[in-house]
Formats: C-alpha cells, structure tokens, sequence
C-alpha cells in the first residue's frame, strides 16, 4: 500500500486538481527535457492562453460555474493540442502549450489559431448558454537550449498586447522589445 500511496502523491504534486492537466513542475521538466535534446534547426514555441469571461461567470454563477467551464476549457485544450505537445494549466484562467519540434513558426501560429478557434463557441453551464473568447500569445525560440522564463515572458508580452487585436493571436516580436530570443531570421 505504501507505494500506491506515494505514487498517488506524486501524481498529485504533477497535477492540476481541477483540470487533471499537468502542473508548473510537470511543465519545467518537459521543457527541460526537450530544450537538452533539441535537434539543431528544431524550433519550439510557448503559448500563454488566457480566458476571458471566467471572472463574471463566478460572479453571476458561482465558483462551482467557473470551474466547470475550466474543466470544459481544459478538455477542449486536450482535444486540439496532441502528440509531443504538452497543455498546463497554470492558475484560474492561464493556460500554457509548449510546442517542440517544430520545422516553421508557422506551425506555432496554426496551433494559436486552432486553439483560439476551438475556446471561442459557447459552453452549457449551470444551464446557461455562455460564450467565452480566448486569447494566445506565443513566443517562439530555437528549441536546442531554449529557456524557458524567457519564453514564457516573451508569450505572456505578447498576449497582453494580442488581447487589443481583433484576432485574439499575439506572436512576440524581438525587434519590439528587444528580446533576447536568437531566432534565425
């Protein structure tokens, strides 16, 4: 019984009670992992993934509504996102993809826009009809030694400046920040 219970401790510290997605951890470690193993000219991109109706659903349903609909989020996230790609939630409505192995940022954006596409229709919630809208961020990086931190803030620049565009996808842009991302050009 004592290893059942441990292993069931650490899949706990691994997991989201919520959503059942992957945690912070999990998410450090796959990174890690894939940034040590990249192939040269692999790139690897980092979404922010931000919800934008949660907050008055929990004030006109309840937290019981909000979460119900980031569990709705949630599997609609795993629906879309497969393969080595990874989905975490990180806090209330911060969701993050990593994306390795990736010949083109191109790929990055299509995923953006699927998952964008995906989020935004309407969800049943406590018998209510309620439609949510998504925006994503993402930055991109050469994936053989990328960092993490730097990815995640170069996305989450991105999402706050994505979130005045009609799209609702933001991609980082070095030469507007002057970001440290060594992207070939």
């Amino acid at each position: 019984g004592e290893i059942t219970l441990r292993r069931m401790m650490e899949k706990l510290a691994r997991e989201d009670s919520l959503t059942g997605l992957p945690n912070r951890l999990v998410l450090r470690e796959r990174f890690d992992g894939l940034a040590a193993r990249g192939e040269g000219s692999a790139l690897i991109a980092v979404h922010c993934v931000d919800i934008n109706q949660l907050d008055p659903v929990n004030e006109m349903y309840g937290h019981m509504a909000g979460d119900a609909l980031l569990k709705a989020v949630a599997q609609r996230l795993r629906r879309v996102v497969r393969g080595e790609n990874l989905v975490i939630h990180l806090n209330g409505d911060d969701f993050v993809i990593i994306q390795p192995d990736m010949e083109s940022v191109i790929e990055a954006e299509m995923l953006a826009h699927q998952v964008v596409a995906t989020l935004d229709k309407s969800y049943v919630v406590a018998g209510e009809d309620i439609i949510i809208t998504a925006n994503i961020g993402y930055a991109v990086d050469l994936q053989t030694g990328a960092e993490l931190e730097e990815l995640l803030l170069g996305a989450e620049r991105a999402l706050s400046s994505g979130k005045r565009q009609a799209s609702g996808v933001a991609i980082y842009d070095r030469g507007r920040w002057g970001g440290e991302l060594h992207l070939p050009n």
